[in-house]
């Protein structure tokens, strides 16, 4: 074991937390499977670590990331929504304790089984819309929709997650990070643009990927990939739904006044559904799953289920966050 990986595992031990695999890095974090000695389940821990001689510019965009993840986390709770458990941190690490998802993202699902269709894939557009349509109504926009970030939980419901690039929104946005293939074609003008506009053409471009099993653009290299998105240069095959296609037609429009609001799409898929969801109550306890999962046509079913009740922490507050950055501005 890495001298990092040991400190790790005895910061985690002195929160009450067993580091049991890691199971993701992205650009600023990386993900772990770790096991609640309180609460008798498996969270997920993000963790985000100043790198060694990183300049200031560089760990204050970590810190960035991580405080608006929390703030978005704790201000938009809605059962479609990743719940954030809890946090803590270091001198030079940041620790979330993140719902665990068993069954991977749609972006796994479709790598294993193929594109997805009939019923269940209207139920899971839905409920991703649910989730965005939401954050749009708390002013939130994500900034980075796509297959990868939509979780599938233990009772097989749709989770969005990753919060980090989201934040309060206006009409007027001067962020442009982001996913290449489910980026809207105005964040590559480099001019201030909606970003609840441009979630729509990301959620367009991932309703695409589900019903496909292939992304919308599929250039050789990053130009010819922002060359096809600025044009709008995609072909819908014959057999996706027309409903679908129609979906996609008015979510990936080129003007971003011209799409659909998210209000517009869940009252769209609302009447297409074929069953009623009636989804757990995330709010009741926390529930108690397999620890040992997989994907593919193995995938983890709900057994050995019981639900731990326990307090969950209350939401940060604005003074809280504060004192956050300033702690790791020094």
């Amino acid at each position: 074991m890495s001298e990092t990986d040991s400190t790790l595992k005895n910061i985690l031990l002195q929160n009450e937390y067993v580091l049991m695999e890691q199971i993701g890095v992205g650009g600023f974090a990386t993900c772990y499977n770790v096991w609640s000695q309180k609460y008798q389940t498996t969270f997920v821990c993000k963790v985000y670590k100043a790198q060694d001689n990183a300049d200031k510019d560089k760990v204050g965009a970590q810190l960035n990331q991580f405080s608006h993840e929390i703030e978005a986390l704790v201000k938009i709770f809605q059962t479609y929504i990743m719940r954030i458990y809890s946090y803590f941190m270091t001198n030079d690490m940041f620790f979330m304790i993140l719902e665990y998802c068993p069954n991977g993202s749609i972006q796994d699902m479709i790598k294993h089984e193929g594109k997805i269709d009939g019923n269940k894939l209207n139920t899971y557009l839905y409920q991703a819309a649910t989730a965005l349509e939401y954050c749009h109504s708390k002013s939130f926009a994500h900034h980075d929709i796509k297959p990868a970030n939509l979780l599938i939980d233990e009772n097989f419901n749709i989770k969005l997650s990753d919060f980090g690039m989201a934040e309060p929104g206006t009409c007027h946005c001067e962020k442009y990070g982001g996913t290449l293939a489910f980026l809207a074609p105005e964040i590559f003008l480099r001019q201030p643009y909606d970003p609840f506009k441009a979630d729509v053409w990301s959620f367009g471009a991932t309703a695409f990927f589900m019903a496909c099993g292939t992304a919308p653009f599929t250039g050789s290299n990053p130009t010819e990939m922002k060359q096809l998105i600025c044009n709008g240069c995609y072909i819908m095959p014959n057999t996706i739904p027309p409903y679908i296609k129609k979906l996609i037609k008015n979510t990936m429009v080129l003007s971003p006044e011209a799409r659909w609001s998210m209000t517009n799409v869940v009252d769209y898929l609302k009447g297409f559904l074929e069953t009623k969801i009636t989804p757990h109550n995330s709010m009741s306890g926390i529930y108690l799953s397999s620890r040992n999962s997989t994907l593919g046509k193995n995938r983890v079913r709900r057994r050995n289920s019981i639900m731990v009740t326990g307090e969950i922490r209350s939401p940060l507050r604005s003074s809280t966050m504060s004192r956050l950055l300033d702690t790791f501005a020094e």
